[in-house]
């Protein structure tokens, strides 16, 4: 076989490999665009302008130069494409990292991704036993609270349902806590 015959096979092979890694990465942006309250909420959106953007950077950077590229094009795209992948799961990562970590500016400036905060509250603050004052002064007033029994503060939705983080109290000491949706 020709070595030109070889290389237009080749081609051919990874351009479909990058047609189904493209509509792999394409599925798995749906779903975190659609589903995920970091992607949607973080930074007023700006998490979901930075993938789309590394995406597109990744993806047009080879078909730019593609006359010097030649025949190797396929395989920078497929290339690039992974790192555009690696690059964006690894700043989705790292934002929900950041957001999982409890403080009181983040409590009160995210109030759609509070939930991703109240592991780290239980676990480093540990609302059973403070008063209903301590809690205030914690976590702010809460949006709904029943006197003596329940607070409630609101920590994102999913789809139209609201989360909740609720303090169960009882003589004003809190004895527990409950995560509704």
């Amino acid at each position: 076989m020709k070595t030109k015959t070889k290389s237009v096979i080749i081609s051919a092979l990874l351009y479909i490999l990058l047609a189904l890694v493209w509509c792999g990465i394409a599925y798995v942006y749906a779903i975190l665009f659609i589903f995920d309250d970091i992607m949607n909420y973080a930074w007023d959106g700006l998490l979901k302008s930075l993938f789309v953007i590394v995406s597109f950077i990744c993806v047009l950077i080879p078909i730019i130069f593609r006359k010097k590229l030649k025949l190797r094009l396929p395989l920078l795209l497929v290339i690039f494409t992974v790192i555009s992948l690696i690059a964006n799961v690894g700043v989705h990562i790292a934002t929900t990292s950041y957001f999982s970590h409890y403080s009181n500016e983040k409590w009160a400036d995210n109030r759609e991704l509070r939930h991703y905060m109240i592991n780290a509250i239980e676990r480093n603050y540990g609302i059973a036993g403070k008063t209903e004052q301590e809690v205030i002064e914690l976590l702010g007033e809460p949006e709904f609270k029943t006197e003596g029994e329940r607070f409630q503060y609101y920590t994102g939705h999913y789809m139209i349902d609201p989360y909740t983080y609720d303090i169960i109290f009882e003589d004003g000491v809190a004895v527990g806590t409950e995560e509704k949706n």
